[in-house]
């Protein structure tokens, strides 16, 4: 009778062994095989996210949504003087058209005439045209006469080539009468930090020069009549995407900073 109980016990023992052991099996183990499965999970989530993040960076640089920039952040407006030609503001152009930027060109009444079709070049790629008035004259040491021809001529040029006038004017020098600013009839565009290509005609300077001064609301002075700018401005604006810069036209630039 006690053999008989006693190989019962054990069967009992073997059975809760067993089960133990299929409870075991069924959830520990199991709850460790969707660990790992959720660790897979994970960095492939992970990989992914970085791709998105890497190509909306991409599509950012490609394209600024000016609607959604703050003053808070980094814009940066490309402008660029005494143009247009038919050289250095060309390949400028073509540039910025590869690298999605806009950017805004004053230019000089004497060059616009004989460039109008780089005029409306300008114009259909989405750039701002500006003026720098028409004969590059000094404003500060015109009669109110002069003035007014140096400013009006050129609109009126810009009028019959594009159909429009400018909204900014960048005086000379960036030299004016502080006092009678309503002279001009038009809001005065200045800059900011200077690549001073016209002092050293030397790329690799112009572009240390800017890269060091850039800060966030930067507008920067170019001229668009130099080949040595022409041929570092793409590895400028590279420099400055990889730094998150937004490029902005100067009438953006304001709207954003609620300046004029």
């Amino acid at each position: 009778m006690s053999k008989h109980i006693s190989l019962i016990l054990i069967g009992c023992i073997v059975l809760l062994m067993l089960g133990a052991g299929l409870y075991y099996y069924q959830n520990v183990l199991a709850e460790q095989s969707v660990t790992v499965d959720h660790n897979k999970n994970a960095t492939s989530s992970k990989k992914i996210t970085q791709q998105s993040t890497s190509e909306r960076k991409l599509h950012e640089n490609k394209k600024t949504d000016h609607t959604n920039i703050k003053a808070s952040d980094n814009i940066v407006a490309l402008t660029f003087d005494d143009g247009p030609n038919t050289t250095s503001t060309k390949k400028i152009l073509e540039i910025l058209k590869r690298q999605n930027v806009q950017a805004t060109f004053f230019m000089v009444g004497t060059q616009v005439e004989k460039n109008e079709a780089m005029v409306k070049q300008v114009k259909e790629e989405g750039h701002e045209i500006a003026s720098h008035t028409y004969s590059h004259k000094n404003l500060m040491t015109g009669t109110s006469a002069e003035i007014e021809k140096e400013v009006g001529d050129l609109n009126r040029l810009f009028k019959r080539i594009t159909g429009s006038e400018p909204k900014y004017l960048r005086p000379p020098f960036g030299v004016y009468d502080t006092y009678n600013r309503e002279k001009f009839g038009m809001p005065i565009a200045l800059w900011n930090e200077d690549s001073q290509d016209w002092v050293s005609r030397d790329s690799e300077k112009i572009k240390t020069q800017v890269l060091n001064a850039i800060r966030p609301q930067s507008v920067v002075l170019f001229h668009d009549i130099y080949a040595e700018t022409a041929a570092v401005i793409e590895s400028i604006i590279e420099s400055l995407k990889e730094k998150n810069y937004h490029f902005v036209s100067v009438t953006d630039y304001y709207k954003i900073i609620k300046i004029n």
